[in-house]
């Protein structure tokens, strides 16, 4: 709800700016930080509600996503061409105050994991503000090795995953055909792009396959993709590569982020999610600006296609430091049927026994809702480690 009334005052204020600077300060800062503040804990809070569909429904989360960055061009330049440029800043902040009643309906679940949790260490320094930082931020997780290679892998995924979205207009320009013709292939690969978000989401919740090669397969299959595209010389070849590298890059997005609570535990994951997207940032702002200077260096998009892939196998390859990376077991369902409501307490010892040195159940009430969603740790830190080494 705070980043919602950030990001709209951040427009607001874009509104009525003066200079370039104030358009930094209000809309790049502002704005920025209210989106971050809105991006997070909503990703999160899905991988919270959701366990047996969980991919599922982050594939779902993002589909809108894609669908409001498809319609979000044609509506800017409407609104530009009817109110100018601060009418339209004034009228989306408006709109951003949606996001405020979108927050207010995130209800928080009450996770008999969160209070299974082990602390996290204090900082070694005697600073209580440090020791403060350390808890609050969970900084606990640069010390765990798993988190730390995910996190690799996401950050090199990042530094190339954006690239044909950058040039691959520019790119089909260069190769003779009209502007509306790259236009016609990056709006169809847009479109692919929700496809594969939506099917990646229904494929991994089958559970055929563990999630850390079904995002090694995608993540994989985008960088090859890339690889490709300069290859393409007449107009259906391009067309065609666009719609593989939209379906594929859409495909990898929800398992991304569907695949981070069995690292670190559904419990950790507002603090995970923060220092992930965090750190994978650094790949986002280093590559565009490397394949724009490969461009300017060689003349055209083909090194910067193929550096861009290059990333991504890269990212790939790291997947496979994952703990039990090379098991071939599929996890068993991790979800039992839900039992009795239990208020976000463990329910008594009448109705629900307790587990004998096996897998412990943990259930949450969705405050307002008669659904008991549970889930299954080992121990007292349900953490991917743990999971993974059942299987292997």
């Amino acid at each position: 709800m705070v980043g919602g009334l950030l990001a709209s005052l951040g427009m607001i204020l874009g509104s009525l700016a003066s200079s370039l600077t104030h358009l930094y300060l209000s809309i790049g800062l502002v704005s920025g930080l209210g989106w971050a503040l809105v991006f997070t804990p909503s990703v999160a809070m899905v991988t919270r509600y959701f366990c047996r569909r969980r991919t599922l429904a982050t594939g779902v989360g993002f589909m809108g996503v894609g669908v409001a960055s498809f319609a979000f061009s044609p509506l800017f330049q409407f609104l530009v061409d009817h109110y100018a440029w601060r009418g339209a800043l004034l009228i989306l902040g408006g709109l951003s105050l949606n996001l405020v009643v979108c927050g207010a309906l995130l209800r928080p679940l009450r996770l008999l994991e969160d209070q299974s949790i082990t602390p996290s260490p204090q900082h070694p320094s005697s600073s209580p503000l440090l020791s403060r930082l350390w808890s609050l931020f969970d900084l606990s997780l640069l010390k765990d090795w798993p988190f730390l290679t995910y996190t690799a892998a996401v950050t090199l995924f990042n530094a190339g995953y954006f690239i044909p979205y950058i040039h691959l207009v520019a790119h089909i320009q260069q190769k003779g055909f009209h502007e509306y013709q790259a236009a016609l292939v990056m709006s169809l690969t847009a479109l692919t792009d929700l496809l594969g978000r939506g099917v990646s989401g229904w494929v991994s919740d089958l559970r055929r396959v563990r999630l850390p090669h079904i995002l090694a397969l995608w993540t994989g299959l985008t960088g090859l993709s890339m690889l490709v595209i300069p290859l393409g010389v007449s107009y259906p070849v391009l067309l065609a590569l666009g719609l593989v590298y939209g379906f594929c890059s859409g495909a990898m997005t929800p398992v991304v982020f569907s695949l981070l609570p069995d690292i670190v535990g559904v419990g950790r994951i507002f603090g995970a999610l923060g220092l992930l997207q965090m750190i994978e940032s650094v790949g986002g702002l280093l590559g565009s600006p490397l394949s724009g200077w490969l461009r300017d260096l060689t003349g055209d998009f083909t090194a910067s296609f193929l550096v861009a892939g290059a990333f991504l196998l890269a990212g790939t390859l790291v997947l496979f430091a994952l703990p039990c990376f090379f098991s071939c077991l599929v996890p068993q369902n991790q979800c039992p049927e839900s039992g009795p409501i239990s208020n976000g307490t463990r329910p008594p010892s009448s109705s629900q026994p307790e587990p004998q040195n096996s897998t412990e159940t943990h259930a949450a009430l969705v405050p307002g809702s008669s659904e008991t969603v549970t889930f299954v740790g080992s121990g007292q830190n349900h953490s991917a480690t743990q999971v993974e080494n059942a299987n292997c």
